[in-house]
């Protein structure tokens, strides 16, 4: 796999040198949300890499597929990677905030 992701969160601020864990969030092109999937998928298996890489003990990797309007979240977890069974709209911002809010806290409790 090659390429550039589009966004993700990471637990330091360093751009350049992003430490585990990583969040992926892939910007759908054409407007086509489901388009965006496979792209998040390949990179949620390179930041679980890197988690692997860092010895870190993260067993999954999540993503975020957006067109601004809708969002959809990814979860990776040892050869099985999973999509929420509801895409959200933009109106519903305190709910994709809590999403956001859930994974990092997985992170917090497993790590």
């Amino acid at each position: 796999m090659t390429g550039f992701c589009d966004f993700m969160f990471v637990a330091n601020p360093e751009a350049l040198n992003p430490r585990p864990p990583i969040i992926v969030l892939v910007e759908a092109k054409k407007q086509d949300l489901m388009m965006g999937v496979p792209q998040c998928v390949a990179e949620m298996l390179a930041a679980r890499n890197l988690n692997r890489k860092a010895g870190l003990p993260y067993q999954q990797v999540f993503g975020c597929v957006t067109i601004g309007q809708e969002w959809i979240f990814l979860q990776l977890t040892d050869k099985k990677a999973s999509i929420h069974d509801r895409i959200f709209l933009l109106t519903e911002l305190d709910q994709i905030l809590a999403a956001f809010t859930w994974m990092i806290n997985q992170f917090q409790s497993n790590g």
